[in-house]
């Protein structure tokens, strides 16, 4: 029968070093979970807690309010399966109020293969509920969200250090599903979880965070996969700000922003992400217009709209694609217009180390970029329109002139330039050495 702890105590859990096991049988009483911990402090040490695959209503482990839980070394919770609750491994009830919040701390503990049919697989933590990772493993787990963890209204999730790895969710937030929720990273491994389900909604391989406020300042997200959107972070109305740490080789979209999402990068990488339906936001997504990327070392906002590109020599003359064309090498040049052939997706295509790399995106079908030809470093080069691909030519790097002015500088090493400084219908667009003139400063311009 079921563990009740509640006489307020301090108790340990552990055995004499060999890994003893608890197990769960048939003879259980269904309807509950294996320990509860009504008050006090419960700690666990060298110790196996096994639920043999065998599908109960609970869990392993539920705590109550004005509790304090810590899972440490060489402890493994395995094999849970919930069909009536959320929280398969561990269930955190917390209060109304953060005065009843309740905290947990993993430790160098593994929590593994358990299911729910509900949310939070490896742990799910209610309102106002404390998790702190600062080492361990939990992976492996299934669920409907949160297949690692998934964290309510007004919960905060620390991750120190450690694994989040191997977790299925049949619908969002594989690794790491939270709404209303704060989230820390500094430091640890997100990688390998994935989504099974496809559409809208179906989002967040490694990471969801619905309406919640995070950072992450260290660490990795890397090779989860989601087929619909948001393989590394998916960001609903929620505001991310990365100093550091690596957002790698996930598939989906390392991070998506929908729905006043912000993120706000000072640091860190986002790169080698990939996705299959617009590679232009293999790293970076944009779903709406109201989503924002803030670049806070260069001091620029981009929403996710069209722009005009305008000289500072004259703002009525902006960058034009010539007669309109879809094609290939079609030449790009000052024009005073406002048609499609003038407008432009400014897209923050890859984070390396802090230096972001941007792409134009030409919006008369969305196919086109801007390009140096030949992907030249020389002087006085020609700037066209080209398909996607992977050469330096069309990636750029944007410096805060002030005035709202900015210049754009090839990571090949030459400045976007009006050609003889001319403001005039067809005047050439190059690439040239870089000098700080008005021929070399543009203004972002949002149209609808």
């Amino acid at each position: 029968e079921t563990l009740t702890l509640n006489e307020d105590k301090d108790i340990t859990i552990t055995s004499d070093g060999s890994n003893k096991t608890i197990n769960k049988t048939n003879s259980f009483k269904d309807d509950n979970y294996m320990i509860v911990l009504e008050s006090g402090t419960l700690t666990l040490q060298n110790i196996n807690l096994n639920g043999n695959d065998i599908q109960f209503s609970g869990g392993a482990i539920s705590t109550e309010p004005l509790t304090h839980i810590n899972i440490l070394s060489n402890t493994t919770i395995t094999k849970f399966k919930t069909t009536e609750h959320s929280g398969a491994a561990l269930r955190i009830n917390a209060g109304t109020s953060s005065e009843d919040k309740a905290v947990a701390v993993i430790d160098g503990a593994n929590l593994t293969y358990n299911t729910t049919q509900f949310e939070g697989g490896g742990i799910f933590v209610s309102s106002y509920g404390e998790l702190t990772i600062n080492d361990g493993n939990i992976n492996h787990n299934a669920a409907v969200s949160g297949a690692g963890i998934y964290m309510s209204n007004n919960s905060i999730l620390n991750i120190k250090n450690g694994v989040i790895d191997n977790n299925i969710a049949s619908r969002s937030g594989a690794g790491i599903c939270g709404s209303w929720m704060n989230f820390i990273m500094t430091g640890g491994t997100i990688s390998n979880n994935s989504i099974t389900g496809t559409g809208n909604g179906y989002d967040g391989a490694g990471i969801l965070l619905a309406h919640s406020k995070g950072t992450i300042s260290s660490g990795s997200i890397k090779s989860n996969t989601a087929l619909h959107s948001g393989g590394g972070i998916q960001l609903f109305d929620s505001q991310l700000t990365m100093t550091g740490g690596e957002i790698t080789n996930n598939t989906g979209i390392g991070i998506n922003l929908y729905d006043n999402a912000k993120l706000v990068l000072n640091g860190g990488t986002i790169n080698n992400n990939t996705y299959a339906n617009n590679p232009f936001i293999n790293n970076i997504g944009f779903n709406d217009n109201s989503s924002s990327f803030v670049d806070g070392i260069g001091n620029f906002t981009i929403y996710a709209k069209k722009h005009f590109i305008a000289t500072a020599i004259n703002n009525n003359f902006v960058i034009d694609v010539a007669d309109a064309k879809v094609e290939n090498g079609t030449n790009i040049r000052l024009y005073n217009g406002s048609s499609n052939s003038q407008k432009w997706r400014i897209g923050p295509y890859r984070v390396v180390n802090g230096v972001i790399d941007y792409m134009f995106q030409s919006q008369i079908n969305g196919t086109q970029y801007m390009w140096v030809s030949g992907n030249s470093n020389a002087s006085g080069i020609n700037v066209h329109t080209y398909e996607f691909h992977n050469n330096t030519g069309g990636y750029w790097r944007l410096t805060n002139q002030g005035n709202s002015y900015f210049q754009i500088k090839n990571i090949l090493g030459m400045c976007l330039d009006v050609a003889n400084a001319s403001a005039t219908n067809y005047t050439n667009i190059q690439t040239y050495t870089c000098n700080n003139s008005n021929a070399q400063k543009w203004k972002f311009i949002e149209t609808n």
